[in-house]
């Protein structure tokens, strides 16, 4: 049986008996599965989602059962998300990132972009028309020397010489991240 665990440090996938017993780490590296959608019916398979690429963002991704081949299925750069058929042969790819609207795709299980769904290219050019800051994203180091990431949006005219009021949230902690591309 497949089974996610932070063993490593990260949220990765590993490959048990029945007994309990370990055979294997399937996915490695310094970066979180975030979201496992499963194994395809031949059982050699497994889609997942992560946050390889960076902590802001999420791909899609396949590797057989033995921790090879895998490959990126997703292709544009921010969040996506898979809804898999029952047999794994099509997903739908929700995407979008900090500054682009959702769009809904129909791929299939090879990453190949079979259908446009929704693309929201209406909406696109609504917010292009109305000359919105996009947001920017940053890092910065705490006292204690742990870097993190943030993100802000300026004034559309901004002036670096000036100041400017501040509305500002805060992280909330394991879970519950509010920085994302």
């Amino acid at each position: 049986f497949v089974w996610t665990s932070e063993r490593s440090g990260y949220n990765h996938l590993y490959l048990y008996r029945m007994n309990g017993k370990l055979v294997r780490q399937i996915t490695k590296g310094n970066w979180d599965l975030t979201h496992f959608y499963g194994v395809d019916p031949d059982g050699k398979t497994l889609y997942y989602q992560s946050a390889e690429e960076s902590p802001l963002r999420r791909s899609v991704y396949r590797i057989d059962v033995k921790g090879r081949n895998k490959k990126r299925l997703s292709q544009k750069e921010g969040t996506n998300v898979a809804y898999f058929s029952a047999n794994f042969s099509l997903f739908i790819n929700q995407f979008s990132n900090a500054n682009t609207p959702f769009d809904y795709a129909l791929y299939s299980k090879d990453g190949k972009r079979v259908k446009d769904i929704v693309n929201n290219d209406q909406l696109k050019k609504t917010l292009s028309e109305l000359h919105i800051a996009p947001k920017e994203f940053f890092t910065f180091t705490t006292s204690e020397g742990v870097e993190l990431n943030g993100w802000m949006i300026k004034p559309k005219d901004f002036d670096a010489t000036k100041k400017y009021p501040v509305f500002m949230t805060v992280y909330g902690g394991p879970g519950s991240q509010t920085v994302t591309d």
